[in-house]
């Protein structure tokens, strides 16, 4: 008469623990992927916010006449800072001129300078 055993065999245990253990991977790899994806977006948002702040500095500069300069962003976001250009879109366009801003960040990265343009309208008064 044999005895009825209990429990688990080597090979189902190791299966079990094969299985568990690409699905840890997955679940790893693809959580790395959207704290990669956030981060990626973080600077994407904190880049527009900083061209948008700089373009109204920009702005207010050239309505006071002065069509080139830059600043930093204040402690806030130390480190960053940002330099602007106008010039006359054209002479058939009086008083409209071309800015471009560019954001250099604190660690010099690939992206250190972000160009953007727009044309601004300085009114006579």
């Amino acid at each position: 008469m044999r005895k009825a055993r209990t429990g688990f065999t080597l090979l189902e245990v190791v299966v079990a623990l094969a299985i568990l253990g690409i699905s840890m991977f997955v679940l790893l790899q693809t959580h790395l992927n959207a704290l990669s994806a956030r981060d990626r977006q973080q600077t994407k948002v904190t880049m527009n916010h900083l061209i948008v702040q700089a373009l109204g500095h920009a702005e207010l500069e050239i309505a006071t006449g002065t069509l080139s300069g830059g600043d930093d962003f204040g402690d806030r976001w130390d480190g960053y800072s940002y330099e602007f250009d106008a010039q006359y879109f054209g002479e058939s366009y009086p008083n409209l001129y071309e800015i471009t801003v560019r954001i250099a960040t604190p660690d010099d990265a690939v992206d250190a300078y972000v160009t953007t343009q727009l044309f601004y309208f300085r009114s006579q008064i």
